[in-house]
């Protein structure tokens, strides 16, 4: 009986012991900004905003799947704030992929994916209850769309550019 009794106390304090330390690493990871992130604070130094991982690119197979993710999750949110929020997300992750595509020569589709960023952005933007941090938002949007426009030429160049100067008069009309 006391063999037993040690037994369970033994499995119980392992348990335990691995139960804690899951949750000692998993909130030491969510405290701790990610390498991706690390890497973007890095590169822009003058907008003090972190753009999130785009996941899959546009030029993914699977990418249409996300975009119907996205539908429906923009349908199922009621909240006005969560859904600002949301499509600040959705044009945060669209604009970090245009950058990225445009940095892997992909200019056509990069174009694309940085109206629809803009496009979410304008849509978040106009929502009854704004997101926070609209405005540093705006200003990051404005300094990547710089960053692809160098990257660009002629036409492509020049959508990119309209887009910038749109994000700029948003940036200059939101409160700071």
């Amino acid at each position: 009986m006391l063999k037993k009794g040690l037994l369970v106390t033994g499995v119980l304090l392992f348990a335990f012991g691995v139960l804690m330390t899951s949750l000692f690493w998993a909130s030491a990871e969510s405290s701790c900004p990610s390498s991706a992130n690390q890497v973007l604070a890095i590169e822009s130094e003058t907008v003090d905003y972190y753009l999130p991982y785009p996941g899959i690119l546009p030029d993914h197979f699977l990418y249409p799947v996300k975009v119907i993710r996205d539908k429906i999750l923009l349908f199922l949110t009621t909240d006005p704030m969560r859904r600002a929020e949301r499509l600040l997300h959705f044009a945060d992750k669209r604009i970090e992929a245009a950058r990225l595509l445009a940095e892997s020569g992909k200019t056509a589709l990069a174009v694309k994916t940085a109206v629809a960023a803009e496009d979410f952005l304008g849509q978040a933007i106009n929502q009854e209850k704004p997101a926070t941090g609209l405005a540093k938002a705006v200003a990051k949007h404005a300094e990547v769309l710089l960053k692809i426009e160098h990257n660009l030429a002629g036409a492509e160049a020049a959508q990119i550019r309209q887009l910038r100067q749109e994000t700029e008069e948003w940036h200059s009309k939101l409160p700071i």
